[in-house]
């Protein structure tokens, strides 16, 4: 994440998204073993409070550049203590209009992860396909090859290639995200508003399922 702030300051570059479909390191907040773990030089903030901190530092330093969006996701294998995301989801709280917090369906179009419960502070409005997704990897001989893979990372890189396609046409960055949440839909009754990938009718190989 530094690196890329870095490379966008140092090109001046007037445009940019951010995929960080990780997050920041944390410790177990259940493990005793790390309940009063401080990291120098702030030693009145543990380690988690401290990387929380440390993110919306650098997430206010986007914000006052401008033009620049982070995507990010909302899976975290438990790290995350009850009604919180990790950073820099978190950060969505404070900064809806950049941050934008990217949850993953499953191929029957709905959630693969449920939204972290009480964590009403931060809306999924950006839902994407998550699960049996190909990409290219590696098979068992260490051969290049096409294989199927899970997770809302995968997720998140649709949605910036879909931010990526507007920001191309001229609809101004901090304008995408909603273009983004306006054009998506729920697939399935009762399931989250999936990106529209940008395919019409006339190119869709199949039956298409309309949008309501």
């Amino acid at each position: 994440m530094l690196k890329a702030f870095d490379h966008i300051m140092s090109k001046n570059i007037q445009k940019a998204i951010i995929s960080c479909a990780w997050f920041y390191d944390q410790v177990q907040p259940s493990n005793p073993l790390f309940q009063k773990v401080y990291e120098p030089p702030v030693q009145a903030l543990t380690t988690n409070a401290l990387v929380q901190w440390l993110s919306l530092e650098f997430t206010s330093s986007i914000k006052k550049r401008g033009n620049i969006l982070i995507v990010t996701t909302t899976g975290h294998a438990g790290l995350a203590e009850r009604g919180k995301y990790l950073p820099p989801t978190s950060d969505a709280e404070k900064y809806p209009d950049i941050v934008i917090p990217v949850g993953a369906s499953d191929r029957q179009d709905r959630k693969m992860f449920d939204d972290v419960p009480g964590s009403d502070k931060i809306s999924i409005k950006a839902w994407a396909p998550g699960e049996g997704i190909h990409v290219h990897g590696y098979d068992e001989a260490g051969d290049p090859s096409v294989v199927l893979v899970s997770g809302v990372a995968f997720a998140a890189a649709s949605v910036v290639g879909m931010l990526a396609v507007y920001i191309s046409e001229d609809v101004p960055v901090l304008k995408a995200a909603q273009q983004l949440y306006d054009l998506a839909w729920a697939r399935v009754p009762g399931g989250p508003n999936i990106i529209w990938n940008g395919i019409t009718e006339s190119e869709w190989p199949g039956p298409p399922r309309k949008q309501p």
